[in-house]
């Protein structure tokens, strides 16, 4: 089977330098050239063995692209690749005044129930933590371009706290959805 995906990592299998910035059109764009080359049903024809490596690369290539377009698959595998270790069930790593800010917002999570219009609260809520979000993507992108051992562990420990505030992100989203179920 020619033309498939280097044995590389994500980045030499699309074909892009190793860094957290991506542009991510370029990446999209980059995965449907190289998902059509891969995909299986181009090697229908072929006998067993075959198939079932088409399918392999395949899953290879939608894994590669699932992890480079989410920004904390991203920072995990970049330090991954750098061998830093990141246990996200670690607090140790995190500030005091970053876990009392993560307290905060869910105390306000847990208020939202008793709120005048808890729909609008949960949106107002769901909005913080996505700008908080961006900027820590923010702080994690200038982190890796440090390129340097205190970088990647700045990066690190970003990397950690954007981990809470997508879980936070995920409880928010499903307190909203069970207060919509709610209304109907």
């Amino acid at each position: 089977m020619t033309g498939g995906p280097s044995q590389g990592d994500h980045y030499s299998l699309f074909g892009l330098p190793r860094g957290f910035d991506l542009d991510c059109s370029d990446l999209e764009e980059r995965f449907r050239r190289l998902q059509r080359s891969v995909h299986p049903d181009r090697h229908a024809a072929a006998g067993e063995g075959q198939r079932r490596i088409a399918t392999q690369r395949a899953a290879m290539v939608n894994d590669a692209y699932a992890t480079l377009r989410s920004p904390l698959r991203r920072a995990r595998y970049l330090l991954e690749l750098h061998d830093v270790e990141v246990e996200t069930e670690n607090n140790a790593a995190m500030s005091p005044e970053f876990l009392m800010e993560q307290l905060e917002l869910r105390e306000e999570m847990e208020e939202i129930g008793a709120a005048d219009d808890p729909l609008r609260a949960v949106a107002g809520l769901i909005d913080r933590i996505r700008n908080d979000s961006k900027s820590l993507i923010d702080r994690l992108a200038a982190a890796f371009h440090v390129g340097s051992e205190s970088g990647l562990q700045l990066a690190r420990r970003h990397l950690l706290e954007l981990h809470f505030y997508h879980r936070l992100e995920e409880e928010a989203l499903a307190l909203e959805a069970d207060l919509e179920d709610e209304l109907l």
